[in-house]
């Protein structure tokens, strides 16, 4: 019977591990290149730069990079970029404060999400410009590395304070950019897996479990025990007749790398927080 329990509680561990595999790799930090614009190298240098001014001035600094926004249900970037934000519970502090940079490779759009209240007033529309300057000419070059390096470095230039004056003679060049002001923003998407996906998760494999055990149960042929070492031993004892070592074949094993920049089965939408406050900025690069 112990065997029985044992052989069960193993075979669900497996069945669980295959089922929640798919949601392993729900953590991006600050990089998240689905479409493959880095390499895994540049994916590291430009996350380990992000992470350093995002913990420096606590207001995290996020890129993610999408073939298509529209696959998601969203026809305006700005409102993608928001669910995304709410989706993965970006942001430092009570606030929630930080920037998002999503580009949308399919028609190329972009947009810059803006998260927390102290945070929208330094990143202003002077401040975004300031962003933009910075990175869209990169962009319209094909040079990504440049482009999202350039942008965290404009970030941290805002964060130290220094767009915090507007010179008399501003005057915006991106006309044609849809500027957003700060306001809240209730998420639209599913909230979370609810009964349905606790019985996706738990309640299936489980199942699953229980039919593979019952097989094994009914393979097993029936035996009675001995009550004497005689019953397992033949009347004439054993005998070896010919022994040899024969070389039948070799096995290699090979465990593929996971790479940062693989989509690993896309980009959930809902489950994490219902609602905050947002302003940003969206436009074509």
């Amino acid at each position: 019977m112990r065997k029985k329990i044992f052989s069960f509680i193993m075979v669900l561990c497996l069945v669980l591990g295959l089922n929640t595999a798919v949601f392993a790799d729900e953590s991006y930090e600050y990089v998240y290149d689905e479409a493959g614009l880095l390499t895994s190298t540049e994916i590291q240098e430009i996350n380990a730069k992000a992470s350093d001014v995002s913990d420096t001035y606590n207001c995290g600094v996020y890129i993610c990079v999408t073939d298509d926004h529209t696959q998601y249900g969203y026809s305006d970037i700005y409102d993608f970029g928001r669910e995304y934000y709410l989706s993965y519970e970006l942001g430092k502090g009570d606030e929630y404060a930080g920037i998002l940079l999503v580009l949308s490779m399919e028609e190329r759009d972009y947009t810059l999400v803006v998260s927390g209240e102290n945070t929208s007033g330094l990143f202003d529309n002077y401040a975004l410009d300031i962003v933009c300057d910075e990175m869209l000419d990169d962009f319209a070059d094909n040079n990504w590395y440049e482009g999202f390096y350039d942008y965290i470095d404009a970030c941290e230039y805002i964060l130290e304070g220094n767009a915090a004056y507007i010179p008399d003679d501003y005057e915006s060049s991106y006309s044609d950019a849809t500027d957003y002001d700060y306001e809240y923003y209730e998420s639209t998407a599913d909230e979370g897996w609810g009964i349905v996906g606790v019985f996706m998760i738990i309640g299936i494999p489980c199942m699953i479990a229980l039919i593979v055990c019952l097989i094994f149960k009914g393979q097993m042929k029936s035996v009675y025990k001995g009550g004497s070492i005689r019953t397992y031993i033949s009347r004439d004892g054993f005998k070896l007749s010919e022994r040899s070592d024969i070389f039948t074949h070799t096995t290699q094993v090979r465990n593929r790398i996971k790479t940062n920049n693989s989509s690993s089965g896309g980009i959930r939408m809902g489950g994490g927080r219902s609602g905050g406050s947002f302003s940003g900025r969206s436009g074509k690069f």
